[in-house]
């Protein structure tokens, strides 16, 4: 794979937030030398805060704010950077895709299971509907990942309403996780959490975890997906950067209006949610206009919702992590709230997360263009609340 290299970065404190990735070609070939991976090179950091006290001052010189714009190198060859099979398959095999998913066809679940690649250990966590019938989701879903499988891919799935596993992460100290009824919490995060927790239990040897939807449509972007990811890590291979979180930016969203296929840059919580969260950043950007949304090309966030993403496990065991639709844009607000003090963010968490090993956010625009289950505009308004909630209440 080829991807673009880093060219700017918001860093604060130990935190930095990489502007956006693009995937150059799907294929990058077996590219050796100046410009394959691991060898990124450097970059300049666009806005950077050594020391709280200047944090709100405004006053910075304005040609070396401009300065610190420029990338060091220029464009061309050397604005790219090629991953090998080779590299890309070592990550793959050390890579753990949770699948969590309520009430999908089994078809189309067993669609995204196709693209994911074969070394990966995939986990499906499923809160789909149980039935003393033949109607029975979940069942459905079993017999559907047997027959994938069958003695050759690894695989698990679990129950998000499950007793026994709401016990056991009870008795392992998490009881936050655990409704009244004994059973885990319904919500996405908390089955993504519920994944995390089996596969850093079950496989302390995988040092990758990515979460792919159940409900995308198409196999070969769920592949590209995790190769992606793959090559989110293979920048960064020293062994100094173990806190390294990937979040994909889909090429588009298709979307049928009359007689015409739009493919849409963002959806429609995605929207709302990064100009909020750019808000936020706004002042360390140093924006003119705090209150105007950001073009597209200076945003720093692109990500905001990002369900499929992805993160080394020495970084996601160190997490705090929201439950519901919340898990996506909570990384964001966490994160941040750990180099931060309360003065910006209500909620700083001192932590042992926040050491002085590098936090890095890779944000990667993709190829395929994304296709899955139209939501309605319950659905939507829903994501809506919840993301821009983690913002003010955090």
């Amino acid at each position: 794979m080829r991807v673009s290299r880093p060219r700017k970065s918001l860093t604060v404190g130990n935190l930095s937030i990489m502007h956006e990735i693009k995937v150059m070609e799907l294929d990058g070939g077996e590219a050796t030398g100046a410009h394959a991976a691991p060898a990124p090179g450097p970059w300049r950091p666009f806005a950077s805060i050594p020391a709280w006290p200047s944090f709100w001052s405004r006053t910075a010189d304005a040609s070396t704010a401009e300065k610190e714009r420029e990338p060091e190198w220029e464009t061309g060859d050397l604005g790219a950077i090629s991953i090998s099979h080779a590299v890309l398959d070592k990550i793959l095999a050390q890579m753990v895709i949770i699948v969590p998913c309520m009430d999908e066809s089994p078809e189309i679940i067993e669609g995204v299971l196709s693209g994911i690649p074969h070394s990966c250990l995939i986990i499906i966590v499923s809160n789909s509907s149980r039935r003393p019938d033949s109607a029975d989701g979940y069942r459905a879903e079993v017999e559907m990942l047997r027959n994938f499988c069958g003695s050759r891919r690894q695989a698990l799935a679990v129950h998000q309403k499950d007793p026994g596993v709401a016990a056991a992460i009870q008795a392992a100290g998490m009881p936050e996780l655990v409704a009244a009824d004994g059973t885990i919490r319904k919500g996405k995060g908390e089955g993504m959490i519920l994944g995390l927790i089996l596969a850093a239990a079950l496989c302390p040897e995988r040092k990758y975890v990515g979460f792919v939807d159940a409900d995308n449509q198409v196999p070969g972007a769920v592949h590209e997906y995790c190769r992606t990811y793959a090559s989110g890590f293979a920048l960064y291979p020293s062994s100094e950067d173990q806190h390294i979180m990937v979040r994909l930016r889909w090429a588009s969203k298709p979307k049928a209006r009359g007689d015409t296929i739009v493919f849409e840059p963002e959806g429609r919580s995605s929207h709302i949610v990064n100009n909020w969260l750019n808000q936020v950043l706004s002042p360390i950007t140093m924006a003119a206009d705090a209150t105007a949304a950001p073009s597209d090309s200076d945003r720093v966030v692109v990500t905001g919702n990002a369900g499929e993403h992805a993160m080394t496990m020495c970084l996601a065991l160190k997490l705090m992590l929201a439950g519901g639709y919340a898990i996506e844009p909570f990384h964001f607000i966490d994160l941040l709230s750990r180099q931060l003090p309360s003065l910006l963010l209500s909620s700083a968490v001192p932590s042992s997360a926040s050491s002085a090993s590098p936090v890095r956010i890779l944000q990667i625009r993709t190829r395929n263009p994304h296709i899955h289950r139209p939501s309605d505009d319950s659905h939507i308004s829903a994501m809506w609340k919840v993301g821009l909630g983690t913002i003010y209440y955090h």
